[in-house]
């Protein structure tokens, strides 16, 4: 593998041999040792005219993560796909350990799934729950979470003890206390987020996984939003299963996630689809899924490669820069109302627009702007989810923040 300065000289030719231009703030583009303007060069020009700021569902690839999968799916397609993959599985290996290394891995094993929601199913479905054991989920869950939780519920008589976690009110020390209070002595799992989906709130995880530790109860952790987008290590966090969508906020191609399962849960986890009997005990059962985008394991290594031209916590800082810019503007605007605590949150924030409708001020954004957001909501009261990402300017902020002032 060429040494890391080379790889990222060959991601800004690519760059310069695309001929991409932008507008940009120069002053705040290059306000840390992160030159954010050559970065920006390296994604697609936008030939929609649609700002895009929901990343939150799903990002863009940079332009040498596009290549390489392209250069994948033409390898798998040019000669027996899956001779193809046995040839590269030492290579796929290795990329998993450097994932591994990344989010800090060291008791348990990583897999590559398709998403957040396949990885959901395969821990709670795999999970050996009995009849009348008691499972805790909480209000900023994802709703596939709830829904699969649903239906164990009728499937295996468990019972679902919910609370409520009211964002932005609430301090860490609440938070803590509210899953502590839920325990019984028929817990037997507790399901918690990363990093809300609906207004990007970053939960205490490691201190809700240490005090269900103490009372013997196992974690699993919806990190979708988590794994690209902050620094974290999931062995210092202290849970059971960790998952996360890596097209999200590392750009892996579309449909590559990954999901982590401790060591000692290994041998008790049985997977949703099925796998040879003889290996029950073993890691290899839950690499049975199928024909599946191969091209997408042997991307892995560009996805990781340019991880590194920035490293996650320059990126962490980059993402609440670009969300303080601008909340700092809307915060004291009529009508709008943050939902999100600034000071605990990544890139994300979500905003209510009393007395408009947050419906219509999606589609004024989108129809008169060009700005395209998501509407997420809670007990049917809907808000507005902005989710820049490093491709997004500073210049392009302020798009939004005129268009929300025009609107309000």
């Amino acid at each position: 593998m060429s040494s890391r300065r080379d790889f990222i000289q060959s991601l800004f030719g690519v760059a310069i041999a695309s001929n991409i231009e932008y507008p940009l703030s120069k002053s705040r583009e290059k306000e840390t040792s992160v030159d954010w303007e050559e970065i920006r060069s390296l994604f697609l020009p936008n030939h929609t005219g649609l700002l895009n700021l929901n990343h939150g569902s799903a990002s863009n690839m940079p332009i040498p993560i596009i290549e390489s999968h392209f250069e994948n799916i033409k390898r798998f397609n040019s000669h027996a796909p899956y001779e193809v993959l046995i040839r590269n599985q030492e290579k796929i290996e290795s990329q998993l350990q450097r994932l591994a290394q990344l989010i800090g891995v060291r008791d348990g094993h990583l897999y590559i799934i398709r998403n957040t929601t396949e990885g959901i199913s395969i821990a709670l479905r795999g999970y050996p729950l009995q009849q009348n054991d008691e499972v805790i989920t909480a209000s900023c869950d994802y709703p596939y979470m709830h829904y699969t939780v649903d239906h164990l519920v009728q499937e295996k008589g468990i019972t679902n003890k919910k609370i409520d976690l009211g964002f932005p009110i609430i301090d860490d020390d609440e938070i803590v206390d509210r899953y502590k209070n839920a325990i019984s002595d028929k817990t037997k799992l507790l399901i918690l987020t990363h990093i809300t989906h609906r207004e990007g709130q970053i939960l205490p995880v490691k201190r809700i996984c240490d005090m269900a530790k103490k009372n013997g109860v196992d974690v699993i952790i919806d990190g979708a939003h988590a794994v690209g987008h902050i620094d974290l290590s999931i062995n210092d966090i202290n849970c059971d299963y960790y998952i996360s969508s890596l097209h999200k906020w590392s750009y892996a191609p579309h449909g590559t996630g990954v999901i982590f399962i401790k060591d000692n849960h290994i041998n008790t986890t049985n997977p949703p689809l099925s796998y040879p009997l003889d290996l029950k005990n073993q890691k290899k059962k839950f690499e049975y899924l199928g024909t599946r985008s191969f091209a997408n394991l042997l991307t892995l290594e560009s996805v990781l490669d340019f991880l590194e031209i920035t490293g996650i916590s320059a990126k962490q800082k980059r993402f609440e820069s670009l969300k303080k810019y601008w909340t700092d503007q809307v915060k004291d605007l009529s009508g709008c109302k943050i939902v999100t605590d600034i000071s605990r949150s990544g890139g994300i924030a979500s905003i209510t627009t009393h007395p408009k409708s947050s419906v219509s001020v999606r589609n004024a954004l989108k129809e008169k702007y060009n700005i395209h957001v998501k509407i997420t909501s809670y007990n049917k009261e809907p808000f507005i989810r902005i989710s820049p990402n490093v491709s997004t300017s500073y210049k392009e902020l302020d798009m939004l923040v005129e268009a929300l002032k025009n609107i309000l």
